[in-house]
Protein backbone atom coordinates (compact mmCIF):
# COMPACT_ATOMS: atom_id res chain seq x y z
CA UNK A 1 0.00 0.00 0.00
CA UNK A 2 0.93 3.36 -0.33
CA UNK A 3 2.99 5.09 2.50
CA UNK A 4 5.00 7.94 3.52
CA UNK A 5 8.16 5.30 3.74
CA UNK A 6 8.53 3.48 0.50
CA UNK A 7 7.16 2.12 -3.05
CA UNK A 8 6.39 -1.25 -4.40
CA UNK A 9 9.00 -2.14 -7.62
CA UNK A 10 7.51 -5.07 -8.45
CA UNK A 11 10.76 -7.94 -9.71
CA UNK A 12 8.15 -9.29 -12.92
CA UNK A 13 8.31 -5.30 -14.40
CA UNK A 14 11.35 -7.21 -15.46
CA UNK A 15 10.01 -9.95 -17.68
CA UNK A 16 7.43 -7.64 -19.08
CA UNK A 17 8.17 -6.75 -22.97
CA UNK A 18 6.56 -3.68 -22.71
CA UNK A 19 8.26 -2.22 -19.81
CA UNK A 20 11.52 -3.41 -20.96
CA UNK A 21 10.86 -1.83 -24.27
CA UNK A 22 10.81 2.04 -22.24
CA UNK A 23 13.73 3.62 -22.50
CA UNK A 24 15.87 4.28 -19.23
CA UNK A 25 14.90 7.57 -19.31
CA UNK A 26 11.17 6.44 -19.31
CA UNK A 27 12.06 3.70 -16.87
CA UNK A 28 13.19 6.07 -14.44
CA UNK A 29 10.23 8.68 -14.24
CA UNK A 30 8.25 5.81 -13.90
CA UNK A 31 9.80 4.34 -11.10
CA UNK A 32 10.36 8.03 -9.42
CA UNK A 33 6.68 8.75 -9.66
CA UNK A 34 5.36 5.78 -8.02
CA UNK A 35 7.75 6.33 -4.75
CA UNK A 36 6.57 9.98 -4.78
CA UNK A 37 5.83 10.96 -0.92
CA UNK A 38 2.69 12.51 -2.27
CA UNK A 39 1.01 9.44 -4.46
CA UNK A 40 -1.96 8.75 -3.01
CA UNK A 41 -3.51 5.03 -2.74
CA UNK A 42 -5.11 5.30 -5.58
CA UNK A 43 -2.03 5.62 -7.87
CA UNK A 44 -3.08 9.75 -7.86
CA UNK A 45 -0.36 12.76 -7.56
CA UNK A 46 0.36 15.97 -8.05
CA UNK A 47 1.63 17.33 -11.43
CA UNK A 48 4.97 18.72 -10.44
CA UNK A 49 7.70 18.50 -13.35
CA UNK A 50 9.55 21.28 -11.59
CA UNK A 51 9.77 19.15 -8.21
CA UNK A 52 10.75 16.25 -10.13
CA UNK A 53 13.51 17.68 -12.10
CA UNK A 54 15.41 19.12 -9.30
CA UNK A 55 15.10 15.18 -7.85
CA UNK A 56 18.22 13.98 -10.35
CA UNK A 57 20.67 15.75 -11.33
CA UNK A 58 21.26 16.62 -14.67
CA UNK A 59 17.49 16.93 -15.49
CA UNK A 60 15.54 19.35 -16.70
CA UNK A 61 11.51 20.56 -16.76
CA UNK A 62 11.13 19.93 -20.63
CA UNK A 63 12.41 16.40 -20.48
CA UNK A 64 10.65 15.37 -17.41
CA UNK A 65 7.66 16.98 -19.46
CA UNK A 66 8.70 15.11 -23.21
CA UNK A 67 9.22 11.71 -21.18
CA UNK A 68 6.06 12.19 -19.34
CA UNK A 69 4.06 12.43 -22.70
CA UNK A 70 5.97 9.65 -23.75
CA UNK A 71 4.41 7.29 -20.94
CA UNK A 72 1.07 8.48 -21.19
CA UNK A 73 1.17 7.39 -24.92
CA UNK A 74 2.33 4.46 -24.13
CA UNK A 75 -0.59 4.53 -21.32
CA UNK A 76 1.74 3.77 -17.69
CA UNK A 77 -0.05 6.90 -16.55
CA UNK A 78 -2.85 9.37 -17.80
CA UNK A 79 -2.00 13.12 -17.35
CA UNK A 80 -5.28 15.79 -16.60
CA UNK A 81 -3.27 19.66 -16.90
CA UNK A 82 -6.38 21.06 -16.16
CA UNK A 83 -6.78 19.40 -12.63
CA UNK A 84 -2.59 19.29 -12.48
CA UNK A 85 -2.82 15.57 -11.67
CA UNK A 86 -1.04 11.97 -12.87
CA UNK A 87 -2.33 9.37 -13.00
CA UNK A 88 -0.39 5.82 -12.37
CA UNK A 89 -2.91 3.49 -14.57
CA UNK A 90 -2.17 0.30 -12.68
CA UNK A 91 -1.27 1.32 -9.23
CA UNK A 92 -4.45 0.13 -7.70
CA UNK A 93 -4.21 -2.97 -8.63
CA UNK A 94 -0.28 -3.75 -8.77
CA UNK A 95 0.14 -2.48 -4.89
CA UNK A 96 -2.25 -5.55 -3.84
CA UNK A 97 -3.86 -2.62 -0.91
CA UNK A 98 -7.45 -3.67 -2.44
CA UNK A 99 -6.99 -6.85 -0.64
CA UNK A 100 -7.53 -5.56 2.76
CA UNK A 101 -11.05 -4.57 3.80
CA UNK A 102 -9.27 -1.51 5.63
CA UNK A 103 -6.91 -0.27 2.62
CA UNK A 104 -9.63 -0.64 0.66
CA UNK A 105 -12.08 2.07 2.18
CA UNK A 106 -8.82 4.14 1.89
CA UNK A 107 -8.50 3.75 -1.76
CA UNK A 108 -11.95 4.77 -2.12
CA UNK A 109 -11.84 7.49 -0.10
CA UNK A 110 -8.53 8.64 -2.55
CA UNK A 111 -10.50 7.87 -5.72
CA UNK A 112 -13.40 10.37 -4.38
CA UNK A 113 -10.91 13.26 -3.88
CA UNK A 114 -10.02 12.46 -7.93
CA UNK A 115 -10.52 16.22 -9.37
CA UNK A 116 -10.26 14.44 -13.10
CA UNK A 117 -13.07 13.19 -14.67
CA UNK A 118 -10.69 11.27 -17.15
CA UNK A 119 -8.53 10.50 -14.04
CA UNK A 120 -11.75 8.94 -12.91
CA UNK A 121 -12.54 6.81 -15.18
CA UNK A 122 -9.33 5.61 -15.73
CA UNK A 123 -8.93 4.43 -12.54
CA UNK A 124 -12.68 2.56 -12.85
CA UNK A 125 -11.24 0.47 -15.63
CA UNK A 126 -8.43 -0.56 -13.58
CA UNK A 127 -10.85 -1.34 -10.66
CA UNK A 128 -13.31 -3.48 -13.08
CA UNK A 129 -10.19 -5.20 -13.49
CA UNK A 130 -9.53 -6.31 -10.18
CA UNK A 131 -10.16 -10.29 -10.33
CA UNK A 132 -11.08 -11.00 -6.29
CA UNK A 133 -11.69 -14.64 -6.51
CA UNK A 134 -9.05 -15.41 -4.32
CA UNK A 135 -10.09 -13.11 -1.42
CA UNK A 136 -12.01 -15.02 1.97
CA UNK A 137 -15.28 -15.33 1.63
CA UNK A 138 -15.78 -16.32 5.82
CA UNK A 139 -18.37 -13.94 6.86
CA UNK A 140 -17.23 -11.85 9.66
CA UNK A 141 -19.64 -12.22 12.88
CA UNK A 142 -18.87 -8.45 13.53
CA UNK A 143 -19.70 -6.88 9.97
CA UNK A 144 -21.93 -9.62 8.94
CA UNK A 145 -19.98 -10.01 5.47
CA UNK A 146 -16.77 -11.56 4.49
CA UNK A 147 -13.82 -9.57 2.92
CA UNK A 148 -14.56 -10.65 -0.94
CA UNK A 149 -18.32 -8.73 0.03
CA UNK A 150 -16.93 -5.72 1.70
CA UNK A 151 -14.37 -5.21 -1.62
CA UNK A 152 -17.01 -5.99 -4.12
CA UNK A 153 -19.42 -3.48 -2.98
CA UNK A 154 -16.90 -0.70 -2.86
CA UNK A 155 -15.31 -1.23 -6.07
CA UNK A 156 -19.08 -1.73 -7.29
CA UNK A 157 -19.65 1.62 -5.59
CA UNK A 158 -16.74 3.40 -7.16
CA UNK A 159 -17.47 2.39 -11.13
CA UNK A 160 -21.37 3.22 -10.18
CA UNK A 161 -20.51 6.57 -9.05
CA UNK A 162 -18.24 7.35 -12.13
CA UNK A 163 -18.80 10.07 -14.92
CA UNK A 164 -19.22 7.60 -17.73
CA UNK A 165 -19.66 10.15 -20.50
CA UNK A 166 -16.41 11.28 -20.06
CA UNK A 167 -13.99 10.26 -23.14
CA UNK A 168 -10.51 8.89 -22.56
CA UNK A 169 -8.77 10.27 -25.31
CA UNK A 170 -4.93 8.75 -24.21
CA UNK A 171 -4.08 6.23 -26.93
CA UNK A 172 -5.66 3.09 -27.42
CA UNK A 173 -2.64 0.94 -28.89
CA UNK A 174 -2.29 -2.68 -26.74
CA UNK A 175 0.04 -2.80 -23.70
CA UNK A 176 0.75 -5.71 -21.82
CA UNK A 177 -0.55 -6.17 -18.10
CA UNK A 178 2.19 -3.96 -16.55
CA UNK A 179 0.52 -0.61 -17.67
CA UNK A 180 -2.98 -2.26 -18.81
CA UNK A 181 -3.64 -3.97 -21.48
CA UNK A 182 -7.67 -2.75 -21.80
CA UNK A 183 -7.43 0.12 -24.64
CA UNK A 184 -9.65 2.84 -23.84
CA UNK A 185 -11.35 2.84 -27.10
CA UNK A 186 -13.15 -1.07 -26.18
CA UNK A 187 -16.22 0.41 -25.05
CA UNK A 188 -18.25 3.02 -22.24
CA UNK A 189 -17.28 2.27 -18.56
CA UNK A 190 -21.15 0.92 -18.87
CA UNK A 191 -19.91 -1.99 -21.04
CA UNK A 192 -17.51 -2.70 -18.58
CA UNK A 193 -20.11 -2.88 -15.60
CA UNK A 194 -21.04 -5.79 -17.39
CA UNK A 195 -21.26 -8.98 -14.49
CA UNK A 196 -18.02 -10.38 -14.85
CA UNK A 197 -17.53 -13.74 -14.84
CA UNK A 198 -14.66 -13.45 -11.65
CA UNK A 199 -16.55 -11.09 -9.83
CA UNK A 200 -19.89 -11.18 -8.27
CA UNK A 201 -22.91 -11.11 -10.03
CA UNK A 202 -26.27 -10.97 -8.65
CA UNK A 203 -28.73 -13.86 -9.87
CA UNK A 204 -32.22 -11.89 -8.91
CA UNK A 205 -34.96 -14.46 -9.39
CA UNK A 206 -38.77 -13.34 -9.34
CA UNK A 207 -39.79 -12.39 -5.86
CA UNK A 208 -42.52 -14.58 -4.46
CA UNK A 209 -44.39 -14.14 -0.72
CA UNK A 210 -43.77 -17.62 -0.23
CA UNK A 211 -40.48 -18.60 1.62
CA UNK A 212 -40.86 -22.10 -0.27
CA UNK A 213 -40.23 -21.60 -3.94
CA UNK A 214 -37.64 -21.26 -6.66
CA UNK A 215 -35.78 -18.92 -8.94
CA UNK A 216 -32.79 -18.20 -11.27
CA UNK A 217 -30.40 -15.24 -12.69
CA UNK A 218 -27.54 -15.06 -16.03
CA UNK A 219 -24.32 -13.18 -17.33
CA UNK A 220 -23.83 -11.36 -20.29
CA UNK A 221 -19.91 -11.31 -20.09
CA UNK A 222 -19.05 -13.63 -22.94
CA UNK A 223 -21.83 -12.34 -24.77
CA UNK A 224 -20.47 -8.63 -25.09
CA UNK A 225 -16.61 -9.36 -25.18
CA UNK A 226 -17.90 -10.08 -28.86
CA UNK A 227 -20.41 -7.94 -30.15
CA UNK A 228 -19.66 -4.29 -31.31
CA UNK A 229 -19.40 -1.41 -29.14
CA UNK A 230 -22.64 0.38 -30.19
CA UNK A 231 -24.64 -3.04 -29.32
CA UNK A 232 -22.79 -3.66 -25.91
CA UNK A 233 -23.46 -0.51 -24.78
CA UNK A 234 -27.37 -0.53 -25.68
CA UNK A 235 -27.79 -4.28 -24.20
CA UNK A 236 -25.79 -3.09 -21.05
CA UNK A 237 -28.83 -0.58 -18.90
CA UNK A 238 -30.34 -4.36 -18.34
CA UNK A 239 -27.59 -5.80 -16.20
CA UNK A 240 -26.00 -2.45 -14.82
CA UNK A 241 -27.94 -2.14 -11.79
CA UNK A 242 -25.82 -5.14 -10.43
CA UNK A 243 -23.60 -3.28 -9.74
CA UNK A 244 -24.65 -0.19 -7.77
CA UNK A 245 -25.41 -0.95 -3.99
CA UNK A 246 -28.82 -0.18 -2.96
CA UNK A 247 -30.31 0.26 0.46
CA UNK A 248 -33.01 -2.42 1.58
CA UNK A 249 -36.26 -1.57 0.04
CA UNK A 250 -39.97 -1.48 2.35
CA UNK A 251 -41.69 -5.30 1.71
CA UNK A 252 -38.36 -6.72 0.56
CA UNK A 253 -38.60 -10.48 0.07
CA UNK A 254 -35.96 -12.26 -0.68
CA UNK A 255 -35.51 -13.98 -4.18
CA UNK A 256 -35.90 -18.11 -4.34
CA UNK A 257 -32.17 -19.09 -5.14
CA UNK A 258 -30.89 -22.64 -4.11
CA UNK A 259 -29.02 -20.89 -1.22
CA UNK A 260 -32.11 -19.56 0.18
CA UNK A 261 -34.58 -22.29 -0.01
CA UNK A 262 -32.21 -24.66 1.33
CA UNK A 263 -31.00 -22.55 4.54
CA UNK A 264 -34.71 -21.67 5.48
CA UNK A 265 -35.72 -25.58 5.08
CA UNK A 266 -33.96 -25.82 8.15
CA UNK A 267 -36.40 -23.77 10.05
CA UNK A 268 -40.29 -23.45 10.27
CA UNK A 269 -41.89 -20.25 8.50
CA UNK A 270 -42.61 -18.77 12.43
CA UNK A 271 -39.04 -18.63 12.68
CA UNK A 272 -38.32 -17.25 9.78
CA UNK A 273 -41.06 -14.92 9.66
CA UNK A 274 -39.11 -13.29 13.25
CA UNK A 275 -36.13 -13.42 11.96
CA UNK A 276 -36.89 -11.58 8.39
CA UNK A 277 -38.50 -8.68 10.53
CA UNK A 278 -35.27 -9.05 12.44
CA UNK A 279 -33.20 -8.23 8.98
CA UNK A 280 -35.28 -5.22 7.30
CA UNK A 281 -35.77 -3.42 10.69
CA UNK A 282 -31.63 -3.86 11.06
CA UNK A 283 -30.75 -2.61 7.83
CA UNK A 284 -33.10 -0.18 6.94
CA UNK A 285 -32.31 1.38 10.13
CA UNK A 286 -28.49 1.39 9.56
CA UNK A 287 -26.87 3.81 8.04
CA UNK A 288 -23.93 4.99 5.94
CA UNK A 289 -21.60 2.98 2.57
CA UNK A 290 -22.76 -0.38 4.92
CA UNK A 291 -25.78 0.10 4.22
CA UNK A 292 -26.61 -0.67 0.76
CA UNK A 293 -25.52 -4.32 -0.55
CA UNK A 294 -25.51 -5.50 -4.20
CA UNK A 295 -27.26 -8.72 -3.66
CA UNK A 296 -29.81 -8.46 -0.38
CA UNK A 297 -31.04 -12.39 -0.81
CA UNK A 298 -26.89 -13.45 -0.51
CA UNK A 299 -26.73 -11.05 2.98
CA UNK A 300 -29.82 -12.92 3.89
CA UNK A 301 -28.64 -16.36 3.24
CA UNK A 302 -25.50 -15.10 5.75
CA UNK A 303 -27.90 -13.84 7.94
CA UNK A 304 -29.41 -17.39 8.63
CA UNK A 305 -26.18 -18.90 8.92
CA UNK A 306 -25.63 -16.44 11.59
CA UNK A 307 -28.43 -17.00 13.36
CA UNK A 308 -27.65 -21.06 13.20
CA UNK A 309 -23.96 -20.58 14.63
CA UNK A 310 -25.54 -18.40 16.89
CA UNK A 311 -28.51 -20.68 18.06
CA UNK A 312 -25.65 -23.64 18.73
CA UNK A 313 -23.25 -21.87 20.68
CA UNK A 314 -25.78 -20.54 22.47
CA UNK A 315 -28.58 -23.44 22.85
CA UNK A 316 -27.77 -25.64 26.39
CA UNK A 317 -28.16 -29.33 26.06
CA UNK A 318 -27.55 -31.98 28.29
CA UNK A 319 -25.96 -31.91 31.10
CA UNK A 320 -25.59 -28.18 30.79
CA UNK A 321 -28.88 -27.35 30.52
CA UNK A 322 -29.65 -28.97 33.68
CA UNK A 323 -26.93 -26.86 35.56
CA UNK A 324 -28.01 -23.89 33.44
CA UNK A 325 -31.82 -24.50 35.08
CA UNK A 326 -30.62 -24.81 38.23
CA UNK A 327 -28.75 -21.62 38.25
CA UNK A 328 -31.49 -19.66 37.08
CA UNK A 329 -33.70 -21.07 39.82
CA UNK A 330 -31.61 -20.50 42.72
CA UNK A 331 -31.17 -16.88 41.63
CA UNK A 332 -34.83 -16.38 41.28
CA UNK A 333 -35.39 -17.92 45.00
CA UNK A 334 -32.79 -15.83 46.47
CA UNK A 335 -34.64 -12.96 45.09
CA UNK A 336 -37.42 -13.61 46.78
CA UNK A 337 -35.13 -14.46 49.68
CA UNK A 338 -35.35 -18.12 49.51
CA UNK A 339 -32.45 -20.85 49.12
CA UNK A 340 -33.74 -23.35 46.50
CA UNK A 341 -32.99 -27.17 46.11
CA UNK A 342 -34.37 -29.64 44.35
CA UNK A 343 -37.17 -30.15 46.55
CA UNK A 344 -37.84 -26.75 46.97
CA UNK A 345 -41.47 -26.32 44.66
CA UNK A 346 -41.17 -23.99 42.13
CA UNK A 347 -42.63 -19.89 42.14
CA UNK A 348 -45.69 -21.13 40.25
CA UNK A 349 -46.54 -24.23 42.17
CA UNK A 350 -46.04 -22.11 45.79
CA UNK A 351 -48.42 -19.84 44.48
Amino acid sequence: MATDEFGKLFKRAWGDEDFTALTVEQQSLYHKLISQPDISLAGVLTLAPVRWARQTAGQTVETIEDTLDQLEAARFVVVDKSTQEVLVRSYIRRDLGWRSPRTMKGIAGAVERILSSRLRVAVARELDRIDTSGLSEQVSEKTNRSTRQVVEETIASLIADTPSDTPCDTPSHGVSDTPSDTPCDRGSLTRADNGKSKRNGNSNGNSNPSLRSGGAGGDLSAELATIPESTAVAAAPANTKTKRGTRLPDGWFPDRTDAALKLEAAHDDAWLKRELARFSDYWQAKTGRDATKLDWTKTWCNWLRNAEDHQTRNRPTGPDWNRWAAEARAEDAAERGQTWTENTPSQSSAR
